[in-house]
């Protein structure tokens, strides 16, 4: 995933666990990509409901890598990303996920994501992101 995520980097990125379950996962980027990380701090409200309370680690003016192993329903890193826009990145944020030779690649651009104080329950938070393979 490093080389996924290498040829994406500049002065400005920054390195985001999803949730507290990825922060070993960021920590390995962010030492072997040399960059910052930043964590999501994220609470599970039922079986399809997350709440991000807040970001760990300075994000703001920076363009968000957020990394995990796996996602099923999309919800924990919509709510990262609502949570990352709010605390003040730039508008693209990347998402890389997967392990081994599964690694899937979204960039997003989120300059019309909703912050979680206005979005309604039904809202979509992201743009359908392009993926690479």
């Amino acid at each position: 995933m490093a080389n996924a995520i290498e040829e994406l980097l500049t002065d400005k990125s920054v390195i985001v666990a999803p949730d507290l379950g990825a922060v070993k996962l960021a920590e390995r980027y962010g030492e072997l990509l040399r960059r910052p990380i930043a964590i999501a701090h994220k609470t599970r409200l039922s079986g399809e409901e997350v709440r991000v309370r807040g970001i760990v680690g300075e994000v703001g003016g920076r363009a968000p890598i957020i990394v995990d192993d796996m996602i099923s329903t999309g919800g924990t890193i919509e709510a990262a990303a609502a949570a990352l826009i709010a605390a003040g990145c730039l508008p693209e944020i990347t998402v890389v996920w997967g392990m081994g030779r599964k690694t899937v690649l979204g960039v997003a651009n989120c300059a019309e994501v909703e912050t979680p104080a206005a979005a309604s329950p039904n809202a979509p938070m992201l743009n359908t992101p392009k993926s690479r393979r």
